[in-house]
């Protein structure tokens, strides 16, 4: 059952509202949540909701979310935190209103850039997975849970021998986005 593999996660930025049904766990995302950095610019945002534990070694992950009437730049996904200056995530992400995109961001030394991959309409449920090997991390995105596709492919420099793995929620420009988390996975 999900509520028992996730009673060894804990939260960063904890939402306000969290709720379990049969099947998943529903998280109700606060208003002006995101992760940015650009220390060049002194420019650090640190305020998304962040479901995670800790893992050693080398391992694979996969998550499944469902969440329904996005909106700009409503997201949400995977994410691993090495430590607060460089972690990666992937996810969902609403540019407009209209049109999802698969979102990746690698963070080093606490400068973010931004990789998307158009998606050809607005999808309801998406996995995300992810596959570690020493301090080289692929991330990857399905439709189905079946066929993923690589996003994103990187290395972290000077990486500890433990990461904080889980699942991220962020709206920076509205309150209202309802996810839910219904898969949590470790192989």
């Amino acid at each position: 059952m999900l509520l028992d593999f996730l009673q060894h996660f804990k939260w960063h930025n904890e939402p306000e509202n969290v709720r379990f049904d049969d099947s998943k766990m529903l998280v109700s995302v606060a208003e002006k949540t995101d992760f940015w950095q650009a220390k060049h610019h002194n420019y650090i945002i640190d305020t998304g909701h962040f479901f995670h534990t800790h893992r050693m070694g080398n391992f694979g992950f996969v998550l499944k979310m469902s969440v329904e009437d996005t909106l700009a730049y409503d997201q949400c996904g995977l994410m691993l935190k090495v430590n607060h200056e460089n972690w990666a995530k992937v996810g969902l992400m609403t540019e407009n209103n209209q049109v999802h995109s698969i979102a990746s961001v690698v963070t080093i030394d606490s400068s973010s850039d931004l990789s998307l991959l158009h998606m050809d309409s607005k999808v309801t449920d998406i996995w995300f997975k992810m596959l570690k090997k020493n301090n080289d991390y692929i991330l990857y995105y399905s439709i189905d849970g079946d066929s993923y596709v690589k996003v994103r492919q990187f290395y972290i420099p000077n990486a500890v021998p433990e990461i904080a793995i889980g699942a991220f929620f962020c709206s920076p420009k509205r309150s209202g986005l309802v996810v839910g988390l219904e898969k949590v996975e470790f192989f």
